[in-house]
């Protein structure tokens, strides 16, 4: 089994998190749309599980997300993906609001 490609991976995060912040009609991409766009990009679903089952930081958030309903594995590293590019956002807006604080 092939490993995913780090910058497959990242480029995929980076575009997501791109897109998430173009406002739509309703201001940020509803998360409905960012899953699809994730699941269309994602090419070795079962690669991105695995390296995320083996990283420190993104195996609890992938052993969040497979506590609810679990699918087919393009859904769940589909829905894992949007997760992370969730916490990134939330990290970046905390740092944002750390460094406008000082």
């Amino acid at each position: 089994m092939e490993k995913p490609e780090p910058q497959q991976l990242t480029g995929l995060i980076r575009d997501l998190q791109a897109e998430r912040r173009t406002p739509g009609p309703f201001g940020r991409q509803p998360q409905t749309q960012m899953h699809e766009m994730a699941r269309r990009r994602i090419e070795a679903p079962l690669e991105i599980l695995d390296w995320a089952m083996r990283d420190r930081r993104w195996s609890f958030t992938l052993a969040e997300i497979m506590a609810g309903t679990v699918g087919r594995p393009r859904e769940l590293a589909a829905r894992l993906i949007v997760a992370i590019v969730d916490e990134l956002e939330e990290e970046d807006e905390l740092l944002s609001a750390e460094a406008s604080a000082t």
